[in-house]
């Protein structure tokens, strides 16, 4: 309604005080209405992990596979992951693609962490994959019992080499092995 509707509304009104009312009623019901507009406009701009604009019908398209995700996450929780997880040496040597060392120091290691509900990733034929600093990188192993349930939320992850291969470890848990993880480009 435009300011000269609300004025017109007003001079029928026979009362003071509820032409008072009913104006500002309208008023308010206008101003709502346009907050709510440029609410979703704001949400429409949002950002994603990777520096493109998402839709409103997007990002809620993007919630509702991260919760799937995240139901894929709990089946791929080992029960003993002492005796269930392999390094690459009793696999018989990493063979997948190898990060530059440049790169590495840059974005890899203890001092570099990230959730896990920051990047992409799928569950892959039963093996959980993620994205992390332009590598696809597969979980070869299920992840150890003793994470929360809600690691991939929560706890801050790493990525380094540790002798024979890539390994994803949970920072909540030093010395603890790492779950082997294979990278491709």
């Amino acid at each position: 309604m435009k300011k000269m509707d609300v004025v017109n509304v007003a001079l029928l009104c026979t009362g003071l005080a509820a032409c008072g009312l009913f104006a500002f009623t309208l008023r308010s019901d206008r101003h709502e209405s346009r907050a709510r507009q440029e609410k979703q406009t704001q949400e429409a701009v949002s950002l994603n992990g990777e520096g493109k604009t998402l839709s409103v019908a997007q990002e809620q398209a993007q919630t509702a596979d991260r919760v799937r995700q995240h139901d894929d996450m709990g089946q791929q929780r080992a029960n003993h992951f002492d005796t269930e997880h392999q390094t690459w040496e009793r696999r018989g040597g990493y063979s997948g693609a190898r990060i530059p060392e440049d790169q590495f120091t840059k974005s890899f290691g203890k001092s570099h962490t990230f959730r896990m509900a920051e990047v992409p990733f799928r569950n892959n034929g039963g093996l959980l994959r993620f994205k992390y600093a332009g590598h696809w990188m597969t979980m070869m192993d299920r992840y150890p019992e003793y994470w929360s349930a809600d690691w991939d939320q929560k706890d801050d992850m790493y990525v380094d080499y540790a002798g024979d291969g890539y390994y994803l470890y949970d920072i909540k848990f030093p010395g603890k092995p790492g779950v082997a993880i294979s990278i491709s480009n």
